[in-house]
């Protein structure tokens, strides 16, 4: 539509001037779309693809009104504008980005063929010389030409040759027929060696069905004896007869028992032997002060390897029990002249844990040959023995009867052992691992045990169900427990470099303002220890040295250089309040005041 303005004339000259002004109310517009826009054919009427929401809402002929409604816009869902949805699978997505990345074509997901030829973008004529082929599928040519493309390295030769040897760094055959050669030969010595695996593995599992039936067999021959230990009596019959029992019952072999006095006469003129507690060892004040020893005052040397654990006599500690990986065990005098008393010999393996009675007129020691065994202090004699078939790890006494212990073993149990039986009176099964540490807390109603599973449980004596149960992502294994003096706490040695502290009794929750640091514990069962009145700790560590800490401050006092291997054991003297003993992998025992 168009208006014609007319600004009429000027009537005061001669010659009259008009002034026409054009105006266009509406453009001009095309009534269809061009066809090269490719969406549909106007002729036949087909859409080749999925229309934008903007062509299905856009005006049908002029521009947009300016007044309409949301109602026919998309609507907004991005921070610029409306981002459409395009139906387009993920694997197809990543195919084309890659081709395109790689080849310099792909397919056009826009344009659609009629004709039978595909639209695709980038380097058509590396398209057609491809085959049309995508980075995740080609062609046989194409995966024939990449498998000539390998290049071979020449064969590294031996490495026991120092000169002629190559490894890794042999140079490439450019030859194709000895690179195929050597690249069939390389096959051949893979399937020869899966083939060698495979007859390996089905070798094993004829020789695992073969013990499992045997023990199957074992077992039920004796099955009136599973739960019970050989007996004294049987163990001291006379040669063959004891090793044919012992055979029987699927226990160790046992090796005979043997001590030795080192001095000429076993009592003084009033007839006492060194289990007489001299009067200035007696404890009679309980709260006395103790303090931080100052300088090395002894050394026991007698044993040939490792010292594994070192025990005070109960209430006195005039005599100090130790134990070794020379399948020995060895009493010392303490208060006079520091020298050894007594060498028992009884284990075919090295020594693990010993643990006095609360008398101290008997002992167990525990031994790598899967014995354990009950010796007289007094006479080193050999009173019983003990075995489950299994490799036992600790032994403790029940504090309220000393007829009966626990032992932790290796295959992930807690036996419960009667002296006067010499059986096996319970079992508790819970553990993952095996069982490093047995304390009795809580007025000897109950007991803790810790084991390489990582984890801490709490058992009612008597009754093997799990009252307690400690575990936590950030806990380490604890290979050494042991009960303070005032018996509301216990702590152990963590394998993370600390000592850690729980209470003995209630709940059993960890204090959390309790962890002493700075040693170096982890791999070892490094023994910790605290002084009679409550006011230091101590512990060895891997590296030979004695730390000694504050209770109530957790700092560290003082640091002894003391061994020069690991410093495994660290005890405090009962009664004297400044001494400290120490047994350490070198295979000495240090006394320092």
């Amino acid at each position: 539509m168009e208006l014609l303005l007319d600004y009429g004339s000027d009537h005061e000259e001669d010659n009259s001037t008009t002034t026409t002004l054009q105006v266009t109310a509406a453009p001009s517009v095309a009534l269809e779309l061009p066809k090269d826009e490719g969406y549909r054919d106007r002729e036949t009427k087909i859409v080749y693809h999925n229309p934008t929401f903007k062509q299905m809402f856009s005006a049908v002929q002029g521009p947009e009104m300016p007044s309409s409604q949301s109602l026919s816009r998309p609507e907004q869902n991005s921070l610029t504008g409306y981002v459409e949805e395009h139906a387009l699978d993920d694997f197809v997505f990543d195919e084309q980005y890659h081709t395109f990345q790689s080849f310099g074509y792909a397919s056009d997901p826009a344009r659609h063929n009629t004709g039978g030829e595909e639209h695709f973008v980038g380097d058509s004529k590396l398209f057609l010389e491809n085959q049309g082929a995508t980075v995740y599928r080609q062609t046989a040519s194409q995966i024939k030409a990449r498998k000539l493309l390998k290049r071979i390295r020449e064969a590294g030769g031996d490495p026991s040759d120092v000169d002629g040897y190559l490894g890794p760094w042999a140079p490439l055959i450019e030859d194709e027929e000895k690179a195929a050669a050597m690249a069939k030969d390389q096959e051949d010595r893979k399937k020869k060696w899966a083939e060698e695996q495979r007859l390996k593995k089905a070798e094993e599992e004829e020789e695992k069905k073969k013990r499992s039936k045997q023990m199957n067999e074992s077992s039920s021959d004796d099955e009136e004896d599973d739960d019970t230990g050989p007996s004294t009596a049987e163990l001291d019959a006379a040669g063959t007869t004891a090793g044919e029992k012992r055979r029987k019952k699927n226990l160790p072999d046992c090796a005979d028992e043997t001590t030795t006095y080192d001095f000429k006469e076993e009592q003084d003129y009033q007839g006492r032997s060194y289990m007489h507690c001299p009067q200035e060892m007696r404890n009679n004040d309980e709260n006395h002060r103790c303090f931080i020893p100052k300088s090395w005052v002894h050394t026991w040397n007698g044993h040939t390897k490792a010292v594994s654990a070192i025990r005070w006599f109960p209430g006195s500690g005039h005599i100090l029990l130790s134990a070794s990986l020379d399948c020995s065990l060895k009493i010392w005098n303490v208060n006079s002249h520091r020298k050894c008393l007594r060498t028992i010999n009884g284990h075919l393996l090295g020594i693990r844990d010993i643990t006095f009675n609360n008398s101290g007129s008997q002992f167990l020691s525990i031994s790598y040959d899967r014995w354990i065994k009950l010796w007289d202090t007094e006479t080193g004699k050999c009173i019983s023995r003990f075995s489950s078939g299994r490799i036992p790890f600790s032994a403790r006494y029940h504090p309220g009867n000393e007829n009966e212990f626990l032992v932790g073993q290796k295959d992930k149990l807690i036996v419960g052992w009667d002296v006067r039986q010499n059986a096996i009176i319970q079992r508790y099964e819970e553990h993952l691992s095996s069982v490093n540490t047995v304390t009795f807390v809580d007025e000897d109603r109950r007991f803790v045990s810790t084991s390489d599973d990582k984890k801490i449980f709490v058992w009612e004596y008597g009754i093997p169900v799990v009252i307690k149960h400690i575990s936590e992502p950030h806990m380490h294994s604890v290979p050494f427990v042991m009960r303070t003096p005032d018996k509301k706490w216990i702590m152990g040695t963590s394998l993370d470099n600390q000592i850690i502290v729980f209470g003995a009794g209630g709940r059993f929750r960890q204090n959390q303002k309790k962890r002493f640091t700075g040693h170096n514990v982890a791999g070892f069962a490094c023994q910790v220890d605290v002084s009679p009145n409550g006011q230091f700790v101590v512990s060895g560590d891997s590296e030979g040295r004695v730390f000694f800490w504050d209770w109530k401050t957790c700092k560290i006092y003082k640091r002894l250089r003391a061994h020069d291997k690991v410093t495994i054991g660290a005890i405090w003297h009962p009664v004297h309040p400044s001494k400290v003993a120490t047994c350490s992998w070198d295979g000495t025992i240090k006394y320092w005041d």
